[in-house]
């Protein structure tokens, strides 16, 4: 572990996951990882992680979570698109508690917010996801309770799922990052744009499928289509008729689609507001603590004072000379020499000095059976 920890970059940046079996603090490369770093402080600032399940758990292998729907389909960006694996030679995959980002292909950017933690060594990972963090010492006893959980077949836990509390940044190293407050608003009108690029599509049949791949069999259709179209003009005069029917349907439901956004960003804006004070509420309370403590350690001081000054009264014949502070002094500077000395000698020159000690202490007690007559038998 010394050679691991030698050829490791130093870290910089510190989050905490607090879940239901404990707290994991996860300490960021954010130098080597820039862009997967900035992708995970700002979900974990936009709270995105929280309430997030475990959905994925591997004893002596790994664990994964990063997805709110729990089922390990969804994945979020933090800057709307995803990114590419970020490899450095200098982060392996060499001991329990490593972060990495979940990635679908190698090749192209797939990472999201998906990511997972390393319950033991794999190095075969290596070069294949973005090592972006690792869990604290003191943290990996909390990590190593994931290993008792119960899963089935697919790997999913079946009693007791542990979920994600909150996430609390508590070294951001990208200053500019803030939480994005209008961040549900954001990912209401991300629904609302897919749904709309999905309208146009009805006219696909059911068996054909959006993949680039099937390009072709669908232009073949279109063309075939095309030719029909020519050799009967009237239909297609009344094809276009309906089309327009159609078209001034689809613009009503975007009108009604639009109501339906602003009444949806008015209930996230009274949500965030009530949030806002529910905050604002709780700082209150916690500053009156805060003061009732100190008022509390300062009656504490106060009584402490007394007492002193009374044990004083009770002895006003103590010795205060200077001399005897002097002495007192003397004494504590010869014991901090001889303490440096100690530290300073070898083992053999220790051995030495308590085989003096030993043998003048013989020495003494000899003398004092002599003295009192006990050595004569």
């Amino acid at each position: 572990m010394s050679e691991v920890y030698s050829i490791e970059p130093k870290t910089c940046g510190k989050v905490i996951i607090y879940t239901s079996l404990g707290e994991l603090e996860i300490l960021l490369f954010s130098n080597e990882c820039p862009i997967a770093c900035k992708n995970f402080i700002q979900l974990c600032l936009n709270n995105y992680y929280n309430k997030n399940k475990f959905f994925r758990i591997i004893p002596k292998f790994l664990i994964q979570t990063g997805d709110h729907t729990n089922t390990g389909l969804y994945n979020e960006y933090a800057f709307k698109e995803p990114f590419k694996n970020e490899c450095n030679s200098r982060l392996k995959f060499l001991y329990m508690g490593c972060v990495a980002f979940a990635n679908l292909n190698i090749d192209s950017p797939s990472n999201g917010s998906q990511f997972f933690i390393t319950l033991d060594k794999s190095e075969w990972l290596n070069n294949k996801s973005t090592l972006f963090g690792k869990v604290a010492k003191h943290s990996l006893y909390n990590l190593i309770k994931f290993n008792n959980i119960k899963t089935n077949k697919n790997d999913e836990p079946i009693e007791d799922i542990p979920y994600i509390e909150y996430v609390k940044v508590i070294e951001n190293p990208f200053h500019h990052l803030i939480p994005s407050i209008h961040y549900k608003e954001d990912k209401i009108k991300q629904k609302t744009e897919e749904c709309s690029e999905i309208k146009p599509k009805k006219s696909l049949k059911p068996n054909l499928l959006s993949f680039a791949f099937e390009g072709s069999d669908a232009d073949q259709e279109e063309e075939k289509e095309e030719e029909k179209v020519e050799e009967k003009g009237e239909e297609k005069v009344e094809e276009k008729g309906e089309e327009e029917n159609e078209d001034e349907k689809g613009e009503e439901e975007k009108e009604d689609d639009n109501e339906e956004e602003e009444k949806g960003e008015a209930e996230m804006e009274a949500e965030m507001e009530a949030e806002m004070e529910a905050e604002m509420e709780a700082e209150m309370e916690n500053d009156q603590e805060e003061d009732e403590h100190a008022e509390e350690k300062q009656a504490k001081i106060d009584l402490l004072k007394k007492k002193t000054t009374e044990i004083e009264k009770l002895n006003p014949k103590k010795n205060k000379s200077p001399s005897s502070l002097k002495e007192i002094t003397d004494l504590d500077e010869e014991y901090l020499k001889k303490i440096k000395k100690h530290k300073k000698m070898s083992k053999k020159e220790r051995e030495k000095e308590s085989l003096k000690k030993l043998k003048e202490f013989d020495n003494r007690l000899k003398e004092l059976f002599s003295k009192n007559g006990l050595n004569k038998k």
